[in-house]
């Protein structure tokens, strides 16, 4: 029935503009990958690290944590911080 009306008639062949957002969303994404990771050749040559806060206390009172990563190996080594007198 509402087919037969043809409610949107008179939008027909009307210009719109446009939406900047909408056209973002369609967007493909770039890869990252474009080429291969570059890798040290010998461990601990660089290590990445981080200090990261925990909204909860450890059990042994700790609430910062650091982590290290070999770029070589990849391997993680993470420790708790506690901070006393804070």
């Amino acid at each position: 029935m509402v087919a037969r009306k043809d409610p949107l008639l008179e939008v027909k062949g009307m210009h719109m503009k446009h939406c900047v957002h909408c056209l973002a969303g369609k967007q493909n994404r770039a890869s990252f990958h474009s080429r291969p990771p570059i890798r040290r050749k010998h461990a601990v040559e660089l290590v990445h690290n981080d200090v990261c806060y925990m909204d909860a206390k450890s059990y042994h009172g700790a609430q910062y944590f650091v982590t290290f990563v070999d770029d070589y190996s990849m391997k993680v080594w993470t420790f708790a911080l506690k901070i006393e007198g804070c």
